[in-house]
């Protein structure tokens, strides 16, 4: 009977042992399993970390881009509203003093007021060094008959050209001679450079 007793006694001992074993066995298998996972966790981390980082650095760049292409369009519109589609000159040359002659024009420098229109239809004003070229020639709309025949006309060809003027009207331009018949038109070549027809309906518009 006592020695039934010890093998049960005995058997339970080594049982319990194996339980404990077991469950010894198990924590360390949790505890490495844990260790594992934060040894695989830190790798991942730092590589998410890494792939924030390099994203963060392509949004920073990509805002950058952003802001050049603002500036950009910034400018194009300042260039826009600046661009000027107008420019006049005012024929009253200020403090003119003549500086000199080419060939029949007369040169006088100066200055002009100046006005340009930008396309926001927006307009500005400003005093610019200005030169004036003039020009002294025959007015063939008021030249006479002795006029024309001065200027190496046949008589028939300036009657010619008196009688054309009055049936048509003004010559707008010295090249309306030639047109005219009887008229030599090697003359009229020699003597372009000195005349002009300009008809006040030019003046007008």
């Amino acid at each position: 009977m006592k020695s039934l007793m010890f093998f049960i006694f005995l058997t339970m001992g080594i049982t319990h042992a194996q339980e404990n074993k077991s469950a010894v066995y198990i924590v360390e298998d949790i505890i490495m399993e844990e260790s594992l996972k934060k040894q695989g966790q830190k790798p991942q981390r730092q590589k998410q970390e890494s792939q924030a980082m390099n994203k963060l650095k392509e949004l920073q760049e990509q805002v950058a881009d952003l802001k050049e292409e603002v500036t950009e369009l910034k400018s194009q519109k300042q260039a826009m509203v600046d661009k000027v589609v107008e420019m006049q000159v005012e024929h009253n040359l200020q403090g003119q003093r003549v500086k000199g002659s080419l060939g029949r024009f007369m040169i006088s420098e100066g200055k002009a007021r100046a006005m340009v229109r930008t396309e926001q239809n927006t307009t500005k004003n400003k005093m610019l060094p200005a030169l004036q070229v003039c020009a002294t020639m025959a007015d063939v709309n008021r030249l006479t008959k002795e006029d024309l025949i001065f200027l190496g006309m046949s008589e028939p060809s300036a009657n010619q050209v008196l009688e054309v003027r009055n049936r048509r009207g003004q010559f707008s331009s010295s090249k309306q001679l030639n047109s005219i018949a009887g008229v030599d038109q090697e003359l009229i070549e020699t003597i372009r450079p000195g005349i002009m027809a300009i008809s006040e309906q030019r003046f007008a518009e």
